[in-house]
């Protein structure tokens, strides 16, 4: 079982805790002075890591790159990520770069990072990859400057190649729509299924997904990474940055998907109830996983997938972004591809619709596509054209009429 690991910004006291633990590494005794005072001028964020009370790893984030092609694109800077040998393998490395692209996204659309060419650096540079890293096109570096062709250099710390990764989604972003994974070839048909909002910001989009109606059904739950946020109700966002929550998400979403279609709202409460006990259960079972290539617009990430009665689930960490998957069976292949989920406001349908459907609290898309087209027509100010207008949003987001009421539902329940 890994170890628990807190991620923090570093204080005054842990810089001699720091360097006591790094010392035997080739760094100046100056260096995490340095990085604590950029910190506290606001021009980097210095992170730790630990498990405990010992300091298992560190990390500098950047904001403005000494690295000229990033400081011109305004791309910070991913420095130093260094891992204790005794903690390396146990996703300290992983939890460091996850808390640094979750900060960058806040600022910047772009990570960008250095890495060395030499052996030493082999595991590192299998991470970046994996996380979806590429070369920014600079070609090999020699003290922050492009090789000339024909040079000969020196192999050494110095020596090293740019590499950048699009993060997916800008939570300052003034729109509300997200990007969210979808299937990256047409074979597979698929639909938005479901989305959250809060504070008027996408966060949150489920699809569905099969291969022209044949093979399982796959359901791929995009959550963006938020800041914490208690709602009035108590009901808490923002808090699915962990493995364990996610494979929680996944777990519970296909037993009430399996169980709870026709059961009445005491009923589901208590399959929520289980559901969320098994999956805790699960998430914390590290042996019952294991990790298959998910393939992300030519990236590579790992899905941690495992399988159990009710069908398949899985899940991966994207930086920014997490992912929950679940399907009637293991999946098959799939290469995914970042989609512009399009905003859920309502299309200009004139203002006896729009406050008609106000008035019977459809503010959303995503609300109008769990009513049938006879309900919303029946609404007083909700005439042909408006529909029309209703029905080519919903085909725009990939979206579609409810298949019968919900008073209908109720009734077959009541049956």
């Amino acid at each position: 079982m890994r170890a628990s690991v807190e991620i923090r910004d570093a204080r005054g006291s842990d810089v001699e805790v720091v360097q006591a633990s790094f010392g035997d590494w080739p760094k100046p005794p100056s260096l995490f002075a340095h990085y604590l005072a950029a910190a506290e001028s606001r021009r980097a964020d210095f992170l730790t890591a630990w498990v405990g009370e010992e300091v298992a790893g560190y990390v500098l984030v950047e904001w403005r790159s000494t690295y000229s092609p990033f400081a011109e694109a305004g791309i910070p800077e991913i420095k130093d990520l260094s891992v204790l040998p005794a903690y390396r393998r146990a996703g300290v490395g992983s939890r460091l770069l996850d808390e640094a692209e979750a900060r960058i996204a806040q600022r910047a659309d772009t990570a960008g990072l250095r890495v060395g060419l030499y052996g030493d650096y082999g595991a590192a540079q299998r991470l970046y990859a994996l996380r979806g890293y590429v070369t920014d096109g600079a070609g090999i570096l020699s003290d922050g400057r492009p090789v000339p062709p024909g040079t000969t250099i020196v192999v050494d710390d110095e020596v090293e190649l740019g590499l950048t990764k699009r993060l997916s989604f800008n939570v300052g972003d003034a729109s509300p729509a997200m990007r969210a994974l979808v299937p990256a070839t047409d074979e597979f048909v698929w639909t938005v299924d479901g989305a959250s909002l809060t504070e008027g910001k996408l966060h949150d989009v489920t699809i569905r997904s099969t291969r022209g109606g044949q093979g399982p059904r796959i359901a791929v739950r995009t959550m963006l990474r938020m800041p914490e946020r208690i709602d009035d109700d108590g009901s808490i966002h923002g808090v699915l940055t962990d493995r364990n929550s996610v494979a929680s998400t996944a777990v519970v979403s296909l037993l009430l998907e399996r169980t709870a279609a026709e059961a009445d709202s005491g009923r589901r409460k208590e399959i929520m109830r289980f559901a969320l006990e098994r999956g805790q259960n699960l998430a914390n079972d590290r042996r019952a996983w294991s990790p298959t290539p998910l393939h992300v617009d030519g990236g590579i990430h790992p899905l941690w997938g495992t399988e159990i009665e009710e069908g398949y689930i899985g899940v991966a960490d994207l930086g920014t972004a997490a992912v929950a998957v679940w399907a009637d069976g293991l999946p098959p292949g799939i290469s995914f591809t970042w989609a512009h989920i399009g905003s859920p406001d309502l299309p200009p349908v004139g203002r006896p619709a729009t406050s008609a459907l106000h008035l019977a609290g459809i503010s959303t898309m995503f609300q109008v596509a769990k009513h049938t087209r006879a309900e919303l027509a029946a609404l007083h100010g909700v005439g042909p054209k408006a529909l029309r207008l209703l029905e080519e949003a919903l085909e725009e987001r990939r979206l579609g009429w409810a298949e019968r009421s919900r008073g209908d539902a109720g009734r077959d329940r009541d049956a």
